[in-house]
């Protein structure tokens, strides 16, 4: 019927809409258990933000564990059934395609030292932006050259206790600003001393945020001993296809509640008040305040979820999500020439986003499809390391054409279109190894213990400089 299609076709939107923007606040009440109408568009969207907020722990936890059970064990056969869904996730997402078996070699860039550079050309004008960061150093080189205004060269270097910052087209000076004391100077009366604050503990945090990767570790052991007090049981063997061929899978079932979540975001609260106080303070904000929409959020799940995970060959075949009340999800792994090359995502047994994946020679292609009109087409060629993709959104398109280039000192992405009909950008971006620093040279201007004096010539001084360059 009329209605049966148009039903259809929301559940696909909303699917798409969630895979692609960010997660918000839910505003909107739940739907009543006992509603025997057929659910509008706006209730299917509120149920796909509570499955989607679950389905994304659940994962972060099964990707972040499963890759330490996957280092420890090399195989699942005695293992816990807890145990085997984290090492099934582990192996299924490390098969990857000849892209993802690209982009793991950029592991190898991490390091103390490091440089990343952004170069773009826009109908606007051209960007040239290089950051350069150590663990006693960090610098940012750019060039602005926006159409009808002049072009501006700067180089800042920021220290373990001030900014300095020469911008030869607008002052011969070069600023500085001391983050860790006291200002004495007019700025003070230009500039509220609460925004000083804030600017300070920014600077502080991005200068001394050495332990980035510590906080992620303490993170994802958030996730992972939540993880740990779910019980999982046996449940049924369940046919899947796998490959183009039915194969029996075996499956293991947990519930997951309102409450476990909480405890994830207590955890998360946690470590942001430990990690985060002092920029927290100065930005007049509390730890509550970075987890408030995912608390909002929790209001409007279930009591709780069951999720049973299929396994065939030691990787996932299929996982549902069932909550209580709502609708049903199940995705699908259906294989290829990786588990994750063919997938499809179900709700309430109808089809709402299938992804289709094929090899041919060199050239990797993955399609993803929501709507008739709402497509994602992504090609990659490992030989060439040309890469095109082309996404449609009802009326809207949007292109990309370029190149990765990936070794063990650098990642090159060239682009060579990106854009849609109005709008196009080329360039490059790249991440290497290693960082040279420059010298930063010029007068001293104190931005924050100059008089009113010396600020007042310093304005006149950039204000005939920017009228010179037009």
């Amino acid at each position: 019927s009329t209605n049966t299609k148009e039903t259809e076709k929301n559940k696909g939107g909303f699917v798409m809409s969630e895979q692609f923007e960010t997660q918000n606040p839910v505003e909107n009440t739940v739907t009543p258990a006992n509603q025997m109408e057929t659910p509008t568009p706006e209730a299917l969207k509120k149920k796909g933000n509570k499955i989607a907020i679950i389905a994304g722990v659940v994962a972060a936890v099964v990707v972040a564990g499963g890759v330490g059970v996957f280092a420890a064990v090399k195989t699942g056969a005695f293992l816990s059934p807890s145990k085997k869904v984290l090492l099934a996730g582990a192996k299924t997402v490390s098969d990857m395609g000849s892209l993802g078996e690209t982009l793991k070699d950029c592991v190898s860039l991490y390091s103390d030292e490091y440089t990343l550079k952004m170069d773009l050309s826009m109908n606007e004008g051209d960007i040239s932006m290089e950051g350069r960061s150590s663990k006693e150093q960090k610098q940012i080189k750019g060039n602005l050259n926006i159409s009808g205004a002049p072009s501006i060269d700067f180089l800042a270097d920021i220290g373990a206790d001030s900014v300095q910052v020469e911008v030869p087209t607008i002052s011969d000076h070069l600023f500085t600003y001391d983050y860790r004391n006291e200002k004495s100077g007019y700025l003070l009366e230009m500039v509220d001393q609460d925004t000083l604050d804030a600017v300070d503990a920014t600077l502080k945090a991005a200068y001394d945020n050495q332990n980035s990767d510590e906080f992620r570790k303490k993170m994802l052991k958030v996730y992972a001993d939540e993880y740990n007090t779910l019980e999982f049981s046996k449940v049924d063997a369940k046919d899947f296809t796998i490959d183009g061929t039915e194969r029996s899978c075996k499956g293991y079932q947990t519930v997951v509640t309102k409450e476990n979540v909480n405890h994830v975001i207590d955890g998360l609260e946690t470590l942001y008040g430990e990690d985060y106080q002092e920029l927290m303070d100065a930005l007049d904000l509390t730890a509550a305040d970075f987890v408030a929409s995912m608390r909002e959020a929790v209001e409007e799940f279930d009591d709780s979820t069951t999720l049973v995970f299929y396994l065939y060959k030691g990787q996932y075949a299929a996982i549902d999500i069932i909550p209580e009340n709502d609708v049903s999800f199940e995705v699908q792994f259906l294989g290829g020439d990786t588990r994750m090359q063919n997938m499809i995502l179900l709700a309430d047994d109808e089809k709402v986003v299938e992804v289709q994946g094929s090899n041919e020679g060199s050239v990797e292609t993955i399609t993803m499809i929501a709507e008739e009109n709402d497509t994602i087409k992504f090609t990659y060629d490992s030989d060439s390391g040309d890469i095109t993709m082309e996404a449609k959104f009802d009326e809207e398109s949007y292109n990309f054409a370029g190149n990765l280039a990936v070794d063990k000192n650098s990642m090159v992405i060239t682009i060579d279109d990106l854009g849609s009909a109005s709008e196009d950008v080329s360039g490059s971006i790249t991440w290497k190894k290693g960082a040279q620093f420059e010298e930063v040279s010029g007068d001293t201007f104190d931005l924050g213990n100059a008089t009113e004096e010396e600020w007042q010539d310093l304005l006149h001084e950039i204000f005939a400089a920017m009228l010179g360059g037009f």
